[in-house]
């Protein structure tokens, strides 16, 4: 059974253009980015007391 599912795997792996994997990857990015709290996001703007 464990090889049936290693095959379809790698069809599916096959099934992917380069293309499409690395817009698949910027997309899913994306969304974990948009969609995490404002406590975890990159770049998010810091407080800075002022001196």
């Amino acid at each position: 059974m464990d090889d049936v599912k290693q095959r379809e795997e790698l069809k599916c792996e096959r099934a992917w253009s380069p293309k499409g994997r690395g817009l698949a990857i910027q997309g899913m990015i994306a969304f974990v980015e948009a969609n995490q709290p404002p406590y975890k996001r990159r770049n998010r703007p810091r407080c800075h007391k002022e001196n």
